[in-house]
């Protein structure tokens, strides 16, 4: 199968899928997928962060909650989206330090980092405890048992990050 990005049509992927007719004719079978925002391989860490993540910061300080995941098979390249390496800034790290710069005086930043496996939910901060996660009254999800963690700055979100990786 071969995935294609169409550049005119950012929110749309394309898969092209080798087929066989019964009489043994080779065809291809595309199939699009839709998503809110679609980026190729060439893009750097911070081109995906600017085009993902930066509005949310907006979203925060207005009251509002972000969450910013990543999913994918392994190898897909989350790790290093999320992380960075090789002098590219991981998402995390672009997303606390504009948190940061933006937060006001006497306000302070907590985190929690859990992992979704198998069906399962897992609190990377708290020995890889297994979560429940439970619908209330008033119809929000929350994460049962989920630590929070207050962060000082970047340097020691990402050493919580770390932790949890």
């Amino acid at each position: 199968d071969v995935l294609a990005c169409n550049p005119e049509n950012p929110n749309v992927i394309c898969m092209l899928e080798p087929k066989h007719k019964v009489d043994l004719t080779p065809y291809i079978e595309r199939h699009n997928f839709t998503y809110d925002l679609v980026l190729d391989e060439k893009k750097s860490n911070r081109e995906v962060y600017e085009a993902s993540c930066l509005r949310l910061i907006d979203t925060v300080f207005a009251g509002g909650c972000a969450t910013v995941f990543a999913y994918g098979q392994t190898g897909s390249g989350k790790t290093f989206t999320m992380l960075g390496k090789g002098g590219q800034e991981g998402l995390y790290l672009q997303a606390a330090k504009d948190l940061y710069n933006n937060l006001p005086e006497g306000y302070s930043i907590k985190v929690s980092f859990f992992e979704i496996y198998g069906g399962k939910l897992f609190d990377l901060l708290n020995e890889r405890e297994k979560l429940e996660c439970r619908e209330d009254g008033k119809g929000t999800i929350n994460v049962c048992g989920l630590t929070e963690h207050n962060v000082d700055d970047t340097d020691h979100l990402m050493q919580v990050i770390d932790y949890g990786n």
